[in-house]
């Protein structure tokens, strides 16, 4: 018996190997990566044929893959830990919810799967690149196919593609390495920015150049600082004066907390999300909007006085998330929200810290810096599933990437 499942296991190795399915495997993850950034129904379907295909090897092409196990590890307990506190807090369908939206890094691991043990760096480059090449096309044809043609969804993606492009862009110069390849992706994106009106990916933007700044500092020692500031203050110069005055003008209404119903509606949530984690600390109120929602409304009802916010919320019941990412997780899942902080703001840091920072390494971590900015102002973990999606697939790839560096140096 042993020797037919032994047989019948070495024929199938045979039919892989003559389909060549670690070649279908590495460009099936090319692709799911392009995709992240173009339409959210095509990446769910590439992420099911790429996990199967990665199930495929591991049970008869088994080679040594390394998958980061505190980062998947705290992933994999959180999404079990997410689905027992559900199971006793949700009202509604909760449980359903926080598995669609806790378990996408399921697909995003399967990159390691194909991309790691050799040196594909380049085409992993390229494949960014092309996605926010395509995204900003669709974006400046306003085609609806292009992840729904929503623009907070597109704002999103955009923002994490942008950060990449401009930390490498830098990087390269900063070597020496500069390629004329990342003009288009460059400009094409920030074009396609201001075309989508969007104020927070102007602080993104600034924050992640700051922080960058101060990365270089610490951990780039060889690097020429001066050349940097340089390229830095002439960029925020042209910028400035190439950017429409209108667009500026929306930009400088960020901070109004006054006459500016959009960031009054974002104060009132994050209030009531304080109120309701406060009275549910424990386990949250679950993770369906149903279960939030009500009780933003209670809140708003019994501490807002404005007639246009109470109209907002309660007339038009416009809102059923918080805004916030991190009031979100307390919220939803209460002190296990504690967790998340953990995961997003020690452990994935501490793998960046720990590695050899290399360029595309280096941008594929700030553009995780970049969600993580725009989570403070977006439900972008709950809300817009594409979002994080391509958060997971980033973060894939810079563990990926580290194994590769890893590899390479042994």
């Amino acid at each position: 018996m042993e020797n037919k499942i032994n047989m019948g296991r070495g024929r199938m190795k045979e039919i892989l190997k003559k389909i060549k399915l670690e070649m279908f495997g590495e460009y099936t993850s090319y692709l799911y990566i392009i995709s992240a950034f173009i339409n959210s129904k095509l990446n769910m379907k590439l992420g099911y044929l790429l996990m199967a295909l990665g199930i495929l090897k591991l049970l008869f092409l088994k080679e040594k893959v390394n998958i980061n196990k505190k980062v998947y590890g705290m992933f994999s307990f959180l999404f079990v830990l997410g689905i027992i506190s559900n199971l006793i807090v949700s009202k509604t369908n909760g449980v359903n919810v926080f598995i669609n939206e806790n378990g996408r890094f399921f697909y995003a691991v399967f990159l390691s799967v194909f991309l790691s043990g050799k040196d594909k760096l380049k085409k992993i480059d390229i494949s960014i690149n092309t996605g926010v090449i395509l995204l900003c096309i669709g974006i400046l044809m306003r085609n609806e196919w292009f992840m729904k043609g929503s623009y907070s969804r597109q704002r999103g993606i955009l923002i994490i593609g942008i950060v990449y492009i401009m930390i490498n862009f830098l990087e390269c110069i900063l070597k020496e390495k500069y390629k004329n390849f990342y003009i288009l992706p460059l400009v094409l994106s920030l074009y396609s920015i201001v075309e989508l009106n969007s104020r927070m990916a102007v602080f993104v933007i600034f924050i992640c150049l700051g922080l960058y700044l101060l990365f270089i500092l610490f951990f780039r020692k060889d690097y020429k600082i001066k050349k940097l500031l340089l390229i830095l203050i002439l960029g925020g110069i042209l910028g400035y004066n190439l950017l429409p005055a209108s667009f500026i003008s929306k930009v400088k209404t960020s901070f109004h907390t006054s006459n500016n119903v959009s960031n009054e509606d974002r104060i009132v949530m994050w209030k009531a999300g304080i109120h309701i984690f406060k009275e549910n600390y424990l386990l949250g109120v679950g993770t369906s909007s149903k279960d939030v929602k009500p009780l933003l409304i209670d809140y708003v009802d019994k501490n807002v006085k404005k007639e246009i916010l109470r109209n907002e919320f309660i007339r038009d019941r416009k809102f059923s998330r918080l805004h916030n990412m991190y009031i979100d997780f307390f919220v939803q899942n209460g002190i296990i929200g504690l967790l998340y902080i953990g995961l997003l703001f020690i452990i994935i840091p501490y793998e960046f810290y720990r590695s050899k920072k290399d360029t595309i390494e280096t941008a594929l971590f700030f553009s995780i810096i970049g969600f993580y900015i725009y989570g403070i102002t977006w439900s972008i973990w709950s809300d817009y599933g594409s979002v994080q999606m391509l958060f997971q697939i980033m973060l894939a790839l810079m563990l990926t990437v580290e194994e590769n560096e890893e590899k390479r140096e042994s």
